[in-house]
């Protein structure tokens, strides 16, 4: 009878365990320029349905789009320097609302019409770690 409770007080212990770890980690969506292999072709698309403590993942290429983060997720590259977000006009990246705690990591960042990073928030704190800002008709980082 002993050993019956130890068993399942160790199987409702790993239970447990296994409910906190997939709920606290988020799910990983990619992205990359043909939306190939179950990818998406759009940062915008893959940060628009992630959740929040999700990762988007992108491949290395140059995306031409404007990226707006308004959701805690980490946005992160695959192939450091190789990996650049160019819109045509207008700013790269902008953290709105809801940003808070926010990341973008491993970015080539350029914008010839707009400004690199725009946090357009007060009381948001995100996080930019080894990205090259550069090529900016305006400011390369830019805090409302």
């Amino acid at each position: 009878m002993d050993a019956k409770r130890i068993v399942m007080g160790i199987y409702g212990i790993l239970a447990v365990l296994i409910l906190l770890s997939s709920s606290s980690f988020g799910a990983t969506k990619c992205v990359n320029t043909g939306g190939t292999g179950g990818c998406y072709s759009s940062i915008q698309t893959a940060i628009n349905i992630a959740a929040t403590d999700d990762t988007v993942e992108v491949w290395a290429g140059t995306y031409t789009e404007p990226v707006s983060i308004g959701k805690k997720i980490t946005l992160r590259t695959k192939g450091y320097e190789n990996t650049i977000i160019m819109p045509a006009a207008g700013n790269a990246v902008t953290f709105v609302t809801g940003s808070s705690d926010a990341k973008i990591v491993g970015f080539k960042i350029e914008a010839p019409a707009g400004i690199g990073i725009c946090c357009d928030r007060q009381n948001v704190s995100i996080w930019v770690e080894n990205c090259v800002i550069q090529n900016c008709s305006d400011i390369g980082l830019y805090f409302r």
